[in-house]
């Protein structure tokens, strides 16, 4: 998921309802688990790029990602998934070598404004914490493959064919675009207790509904959430996986009911039981009231003009490391012994 084609509530939206889809998929004894990655030697230089060597540890975190969606890929198939990865990272190093050359390397004032950008987007919906952990990274690496995006961005801009925007262009994308981009309104950190029942759950839908009742009193004496949430969810609270994401009022992504009832809560109060539909009782929790928050106008005109050559030039924004990867120097030696077991 990157920044360049995602506005904040379009983004929120992946992540709530990504959000159900893992918790739904995943029990909480195998929430954030990575099958044990294949190798042979995590010191072995699988990829050199103009000299620069990358060794198989490196690919790791998202081939783990990629094993945990694809269980049984077989031995051919993780050799080409690690490759698509190697080739990532060196599209990273031809960007910042590209970077150097002409004079644009980000300093680090320039990677901060970056950061900000992706605070701004990212903080309260947990994304980073989510992924990071289901891609088996740390934090910093989400962030560093998202400053990624900002400078091929930046590259893109600079470049003397791109088609850039004329002045009233500009403007007009700026004025018709601020909200979806630079706007936050008002929301409400949620959290989850979820009770699950049938498909495999030995729990029946009447046996579910006393325990997400049980929680819910609980919550209503004022004890702690962690603590309720460890005894009765499916959810583990100690992941990002019990964390629902910061909701605001109207907020369509679970139906106008889930919303109805987050948003009448005031911080450290709980909803009543709510019926999922699809085996599953939960009950919501407000943790803290976010007020509303917006790029400054510099800060949005900046950003706002790097939206726009992008969208401008998509067709050019692929193709514009065709050429310097044919002048590259890049080879590859994927060889490893272990294949995960079927």
């Amino acid at each position: 998921m990157d920044l360049r084609v995602l506005s904040v509530k379009k983004l929120w939206a992946v992540v709530t309802v990504g959000a159900v889809l893992l918790t739904a998929s995943c029990k909480k004894e195998d929430a954030g688990k990575l099958p044990e990655v294949p190798r042979g030697n995590p010191q072995q230089v699988i990829l050199t790029v103009n000299g620069i060597s990358v060794t198989e540890d490196q690919t790791d975190g998202k081939l783990g990602a990629y094993l945990l969606y694809n269980p049984y890929a077989d031995e051919e198939q993780i050799r080409g998934a690690r490759k698509s990865i190697a080739h990532s990272i060196a599209e990273s190093i031809l960007i910042d070598e590209m970077l150097k050359k002409q004079g644009l390397a980000p300093d680090e004032k320039e990677i901060e404004q970056a950061g900000r950008y992706l605070e701004f987007f990212y903080k309260d919906t947990g994304w980073v914490k989510k992924n990071a952990e289901y891609k088996n990274i740390s934090e910093e690496e989400m962030y560093r493959d998202n400053l990624l995006e900002y400078k091929k961005m930046k590259l893109l801009a600079a470049q003397k064919d791109t088609d850039k925007p004329s002045a009233e262009e500009l403007n007009r994308f700026l004025s018709e675009n601020r909200e979806l981009y630079a706007e936050k309104p008002e929301r409400k950190t949620t959290y989850q207790i979820l009770v699950r029942y049938g498909n495999g759950n030995s729990s029946s839908s009447e046996k579910a509904k006393k325990t997400a009742d049980k929680a819910r009193d609980e919550l209503r004496e004022g004890k702690d959430f962690r603590s309720v949430a460890r005894k009765y969810s499916d959810l583990d609270p100690d992941e990002s996986a019990a964390f629902l994401g910061a909701l605001w009022e109207e907020c369509p992504y679970y139906g106008d009911r889930v919303a109805e009832m987050v948003w009448a809560l005031n911080p450290g109060e709980s909803s009543d039981v709510y019926d999922g539909e699809f085996g599953s009782y939960s009950v919501f929790y407000v943790k803290e009231l976010l007020p509303e928050e917006e790029l400054t106008e510099e800060e949005w005109k900046q950003w706002g003009e790097l939206l726009l050559i992008l969208q401008k030039n998509e067709i050019r924004y692929h193709l514009l490391f065709e050429d310097v990867f044919k002048d590259s120097d890049i080879v590859y030696s994927l060889e490893y012994d272990a294949v995960p077991e079927v």
